[in-house]
């Protein structure tokens, strides 16, 4: 492993640190073998420390939503195909460019972009991953040929992976059989479920599996609920994530089908509670956005992608406002920057309002709103203790330059608002996960990198060559 390992118990010195209880200076974290917070201490002196970090420690980023294939795609479909582009026609080019990916196409794809994530800031990832078949939909001899080729990718970069293996199984909410590209994603009930027993058994520190339904019109309410059943009987406390309400189309459709809107529908007919993770729900409504808030569940925004995709806005200030739970992810990966995803969403709500510094409080300014509560609502939504600095939590950190020029001389909230709303130069310099420094100033790391990079450019040019 290409990393800055820390074997047994250490004692790591921070200028500054933004813990649960608030930011502290000169820190002393204690690091216990199996990479959890064991002890922190403030106002410390230097002098005994076995690793001296002149950076600010900020909780680890979680990326809660992730297609990592989908890093490939990135800067491909950004031209007319038909008279109204939309997610819909995006979809379409999407599943032209599976007819291309291998197995070991994506673990080149996954380990660049778990690097990438790493640099920039991201401690975990949540893959919501249904690209489980051959060309055509036949199956792999092992069903977990892909999902192996992502562990693999993770194993080998240090990124904390959540893998979210995902039930696909229908056109649409008039049960159309899938076809084309679709065909992919395939998996039985029974398939899935012997997917999933086989992953469970390969969980380990760092790696865990929870369960994904890709979506309501992907998925009948009986092959869901038979499956959410029967992966709660072996783990109960399992987080189920789906996405729900992206699209207008999906909404009408739903309605059209079941008399309620996607969300509506989902608390109709599911117990969901605070280990369910909501992915987009950009068009809900006051009362759904209540109904999400109250049952402590996690909505996982993607501020970029649904950028890209012109899929809408969601009602962040309203949502907040109720108290609701939110996290972040990257999704189709057009942007890997966590600054990105935080700024977007905050300016949305800037240019749908026409008034400034929306998602703050009166005591948190609002880049340190944002970036606190988005990590830690990732750590709920993937199951881990990660997302916060306290004592017993993981030692997943993201690693600031205070010396960089974008935030030389802020301190506090202040940083953090010029991390996020000052757009130069990245003052991320890495992360911490587990205990262990990922950085550019590390040689292992970065050959791995440059390794990494070179076939990463490689496999893009045969595939653009493949579509040209």
């Amino acid at each position: 492993m290409n990393q800055h390992h820390l074997s047994a118990a250490k004692s790591v010195f921070f200028p500054s640190a933004l813990t649960a209880s608030g930011w502290q200076e000169n820190v002393v974290m204690g690091i216990s073998p199996d990479g959890k917070i064991a002890s922190l201490e403030s106002n410390q002196s230097p002098k005994r420390v076995d690793e001296f970090f002149d950076v600010v420690a900020l909780p680890g980023m979680v990326n809660v939503h992730s297609h990592a294939f989908q890093r490939a795609l990135a800067g491909l479909t950004e031209y007319r195909t038909a008279r109204h582009d939309s997610f819909w026609t995006w979809r379409k080019l999407m599943y032209d460019f599976l007819e291309q990916l291998t197995p070991d196409d994506m673990y080149t794809i996954a380990r660049q972009l778990y690097l990438e994530m790493l640099l920039a800031g991201y401690t975990w990832v949540g893959e919501f991953h249904y690209l489980h078949n051959d060309f055509g939909g036949r199956r792999y001899g092992n069903l977990a040929e892909m999902s192996e080729s992502l562990i693999r990718a993770a194993q080998d970069t240090g990124i904390g992976l959540c893998l979210l293996p995902t039930l696909y199984q229908r056109g649409g909410f008039d049960d159309a059989e899938l076809a084309g590209g679709q065909q992919r994603f395939e998996l039985s009930n029974s398939e899935f479920l012997q997917l999933y027993e086989y992953l469970s058994e390969k969980q380990s520190v760092g790696f865990s599996v929870n369960l994904a339904i890709h979506s309501l019109r992907a998925v009948s309410f009986d092959a869901a609920n038979e499956i959410i059943s029967s992966v709660r009987s072996l783990n109960p406390d399992c987080c189920v994530h789906i996405h729900i309400a992206e699209q207008v189309k999906e909404v009408e459709d739903c309605h059209a089908r079941h008399g309620l809107r996607p969300v509506e529908f989902l608390f109709e007919n599911f117990a969901v509670n605070g280990n369910w993770c909501l992915i987009h729900a950009t068009h809900s409504e006051a009362h759904e956005l209540e109904l999400i808030a109250n049952s402590c569940a996690v909505v996982g925004l993607c501020p970029s992608t649904e950028a890209n995709l012109g899929d809408g806005f969601f009602s962040a200030r309203d949502f907040f406002d109720t108290g609701g739970l939110f996290a972040i992810g990257g999704d189709s990966h057009c942007s890997v920057d966590l600054r990105d995803e935080l700024r977007t969403m905050e300016y949305v709500q800037r240019l749908r309002t026409r008034q400034r510094a929306i998602l703050g409080t009166d005591v948190q300014s609002t880049g340190r709103h944002l970036y606190q509560r988005a990590a830690f609502g990732g750590g709920q939504a993937l199951g881990v203790e990660a997302g916060v600095i306290k004592i017993g939590a993981r030692a997943d950190l993201t690693l600031v330059d205070p010396n960089h020029p974008a935030i030389a001389g802020a301190t506090g909230d202040r940083l953090i608002d010029r991390l996020i709303f000052c757009n130069a130069d990245d003052p991320i310099i890495g992360s911490i996960v587990g205990g262990q420094m990922y950085s550019m100033d590390q040689p292992e790391f970065q050959q791995q990198v440059i390794e990494s990079q070179d076939e990463f450019v490689e496999l893009s040019r045969r595939l653009m060559g493949n579509r040209s």
